[in-house]
């Protein structure tokens, strides 16, 4: 799977009162590939996270890499899971740490017709 060269960087959003951190990114790959890269816990490893659990209770416990040996797990619900084009889902809130709840949406779509 390879990217198309982009500027990383993202646009602030306000959705229904909350705030949200919207990147986009264009891959140039069969939509079963940037699904699997998104939804199997080893090809999300390689990447950005890895994740425990079972996505069918509505919630899984995830990992985040790069961020140091004292990042904690936070568990994130699945708002929507449509595959192989749709997965919401958001970072719920953990008072004990004092965190907000964040979310994050990707959304699956085939390549245009050149």
């Amino acid at each position: 799977m390879t990217t198309q060269q982009q500027v990383p960087g993202g646009r602030r959003e306000v959705r229904d009162g909350r705030e949200w951190v919207v990147l986009t990114r264009t891959f140039h790959a069969p939509v079963e590939d940037v699904w699997a890269a998104v939804t199997e816990p080893d090809r999300l490893a390689r990447w950005f996270a890895t994740w425990e659990g079972d996505p069918a209770s509505g919630q899984v416990t995830v990992q985040v890499l790069f961020e140091g040996d004292d990042a904690a797990p936070e568990v994130f619900g699945i708002d929507e899971c449509t595959p192989p084009r749709r997965l919401a889902v958001g970072a719920r809130c953990l008072p004990r740490t004092g965190r907000v709840s964040t979310g994050t949406s990707t959304s699956t779509s085939p390549r245009p017709a050149a």
